[in-house]
């Protein structure tokens, strides 16, 4: 107290302006600084696409996706994201900075397709297929979007006047063409470019795009901590941005994401007996995360550990 007093008096006394004084001592101070200086240097910021494609020259025969019985490792989805670029680019004439809508079931085709539009130059945009039709229009319409991809179970949708890609038939499966002509590294982009937008609803309950940047998604997911060694199950809807985190955060750190079933986490005993599979692999190490953040934020704003010994806890917090 004698030393806070004594630290009044000497401002008092001194030159200093009124609005330069301080109640706290010298190395309080210092340490209000050190616990404000929240800045972290995640070294170079690049775009989702290439630091994919790094992990993928990292650890190529690593197994990138799971759905049900089916797997592709790192260099498969590279070179079936590759393939639908140069497509898109010569085919469609995607530009830099062009909106390119994307309306697929949690699948294969749906990583794929969102890769291959970053690798485009294009801004990823997902439409949830559950949303009716006339909200479907008012999202596409609303980003002047003249593209959308799909594959065999959304092909027959009608949607606006759109030009509908079926992924499945451009990467097709069964067919490798060895001989690709790529444009992708050709592609004037910068991390500061708008690298996809998610609808979400304002207060009126009308759908806004928010547009958010590979610099900044780059950024968020670097703050996070996945692992190469993790294990992600990939469940949420495009119509929140987690799903980026579930599937494309896990992707560029090197990890695997387990994708669940088509409206799998709308069924009980499908999710449940999934998660149970995934338990026996990962044991006690399995985590889960419960995340918050509106989509502004780019990904989440607080998180909370789910923890082993609070099964029976009534509530769960959100950070």
């Amino acid at each position: 107290m004698a030393m806070r007093l004594k630290n009044i008096f000497d401002q008092l006394f001194s030159i200093s302006s009124i609005y330069q004084f301080s109640l706290l001592l010298p190395h309080e101070v210092e340490l209000l600084h050190d616990l404000n200086h929240t800045f972290l240097d995640y070294g170079h910021i690049g775009y989702i696409h290439w630091d994919f494609a790094d992990q993928a020259h990292l650890h190529p025969q690593k197994v990138a996706l799971v759905l049900e019985n089916g797997s592709l490792t790192y260099v498969e989805l590279l070179f079936y994201a590759q393939q639908l670029a140069n497509y898109l680019i010569i085919k469609c004439a995607v530009q830099p900075g062009q909106i390119v809508c994307q309306l697929i079931e949690r699948s294969f085709e749906m990583v794929i397709g969102m890769i291959g539009i970053w690798m485009s130059g294009g801004i990823y945009t997902p439409l949830n297929l559950h949303d009716p039709d006339k909200q479907l229009n008012a999202c596409i319409q609303q980003t002047d979007a003249h593209l959308i991809l799909v594959h065999q179970p959304t092909q027959n949708q009608l949607l606006s006047q759109c030009l509908m890609i079926n992924v499945g038939q451009v990467i097709c499966f069964d067919h490798i063409n060895a001989e690709i002509t790529t444009y992708i590294d050709s592609i004037n982009v910068t991390p500061e470019h708008i690298s996809h937008i998610i609808f979400t609803s304002d207060r009126s309950g009308l759908f806004k795009a928010v547009q958010l940047r590979h610099h900044n998604f780059i950024s968020s997911v670097r703050s996070n901590h996945i692992h190469p060694m993790d294990t992600v199950l990939h469940h949420t809807s495009v119509n929140f941005d987690i799903h980026l985190l579930e599937i494309v955060e896990t992707l560029i750190m090197g990890g695997q994401a387990i994708l669940l079933h088509p409206n799998g986490n709308l069924r009980e005993p499908l999710m449940t007996n999934t998660m149970r599979n995934m338990l026996n692999f990962v044991n006690e190490r399995c985590r889960c995360y419960n995340y918050y953040g509106c989509t502004e934020c780019t990904g989440t704003v607080m998180q909370y550990i789910g923890e082993s010994n609070n099964d029976d806890a009534e509530f769960l917090p959100i950070g």
